[in-house]
């Protein structure tokens, strides 16, 4: 009696099966291209400055080694100390209103309404714009002569006629502190509003169900398997 055997097409092993070494160590090499450019175009260069910082001069033959002496003439340098205060009130201030208005418009692209997704994508211009060339929008709208804003303020005579904001410190402070915050607003608002769309609805009927109200749901959602009533 002879018997039939039945072949069994083989099937060619998919990439990451070939690439599988089977030690759990196949993420890392596929990372580790990116890690290697990110070594050597980021953290290459920050030791390198580190190191020059303790040079009392540029490289080169007369280069002599110095420890923190550069550092300590620093912190004794009164630009520094002003240049530290003026930075920690414009990020204090700039943080504060993006966190707020980002939060208001979180709040408001939550909810569901025609045209959301359009509303969505049209917040996100400003933050799209590079840099630079926000810089030179808010520069040519502050311009004492041309600009939009400063135009206003000299119809409302807050501004002398040919003055502009930006020949006070205050007035620079502010203006640098008002194009901050209409381009990274929008940033804000989109990281509040992901944090707002993973709360799961069950948890606000839930809570409107307990009683709570739109303040309590915003501030404190209390868990439907909770026990204590």
């Amino acid at each position: 009696m002879t018997t039939s055997t039945v072949e069994v097409p083989s099937t060619r092993p998919s990439l990451r099966e070939r690439l599988d070494l089977g030690n759990g160590f196949t993420p890392y090499f596929l990372v580790l291209p990116t890690v290697l450019v990110t070594l050597a175009v980021v953290v290459s260069p920050i030791l390198n400055s580190l190191w020059l910082s303790f040079l009392d001069s540029p490289p080169g033959p007369s280069a002599g080694f110095i420890g923190w002496s550069n550092y300590v003439q620093l912190v004794a340098s009164s630009e520094f100390r002003s240049s530290i205060s003026t930075t920690l009130i414009f990020t204090t201030i700039a943080v504060t209103l993006e966190t707020i208005f980002g939060l208001g418009i979180a709040l408001l692209l939550h909810d569901t309404f025609p045209g959301r997704g359009l509303v969505r994508a049209s917040i996100l211009v400003p933050w799209a714009f590079p840099t630079v060339v926000s810089a030179q929008m808010w520069s040519l709208m502050y311009n004492d002569r041309t600009g939009i804003i400063s135009y206003l303020l000299q119809q409302m005579h807050l501004l002398a006629p040919g003055a502009t904001v930006l020949q006070t410190n205050s007035g620079i402070m502010t203006a640098a502190i008002i194009a901050d915050v209409w381009k990274n607003t929008p940033f804000m608002a989109f990281l509040l509003l992901a944090g707002l769309q993973v709360i799961p609805p069950e948890l606000y009927e839930a809570a409107s169900v307990d009683g709570g109200t739109r303040f309590q749901q915003f501030g404190r959602l209390p868990c439907p398997c909770s026990t204590d009533r």
